[in-house]
């Protein structure tokens, strides 16, 4: 499923959600996962795109900014998004914070 919309007036994004069939299921886990990719344009930080597996084990994130700027600011801010996840009652087992560049 792609979805192409206004996350909120004026706030172009693009979504992707897909079934996870990349074998990370394992026995303990039989049920099939999901894939979703988003990515948006925010003021402060520019383009920012995120991947994310969900599944029984949580939601490892993958964000990628476009600056090492935007990248920095949000390393400096990962520990609150962690926290407000699992305030929501989600894990977050994995958070990787990388540069449009390549950079980690």
């Amino acid at each position: 499923i792609t979805w192409l919309g206004e996350i909120w007036p004026g706030q172009p994004m693009r979504w992707e959600i897909q079934a996870d069939d990349s074998g990370r299921r394992d026995e303990a886990d039989p049920e099939p996962g999901w894939s979703t990719r988003f990515s948006l344009e925010l003021p402060q930080l520019g383009e920012v795109g995120a991947d994310m597996a969900i599944g029984a084990g949580g939601i490892p994130l993958n964000l990628e900014a476009r600056t090492r700027q935007a990248a920095e600011l949000m390393r400096a801010a990962a520990h609150e998004l962690v926290e407000s996840l699992a305030a929501a009652g989600v894990t977050a087992p994995q958070l990787q914070i990388t540069c449009h560049d390549g950079a980690s």
